[in-house]
């Protein structure tokens, strides 16, 4: 969670850019609120909204 309570929120295991192309480098040992951030679940729309993204496409997930 390092770098969550910086600005710009940016996680410190966040490899790629934002709204390009972007993963996890420690998915495999990921803590759990990043295992709890499901795709188009309430918190990934709201931080993609935070970035300037469109929500998820439902058929997409």
């Amino acid at each position: 969670m390092r770098g969550t309570d910086h600005v710009p929120i940016r996680c410190a295991a966040l490899t790629g850019k934002v709204g390009e192309r972007a993963a996890c480098g420690i998915y495999e040992w990921r803590p759990n609120p990043c295992r709890e951030l499901e795709p188009g679940s309430y918190g990934c729309e709201k931080a993609r909204a935070r970035h300037g993204m469109a929500p998820l496409d439902p058929q997409m997930l």
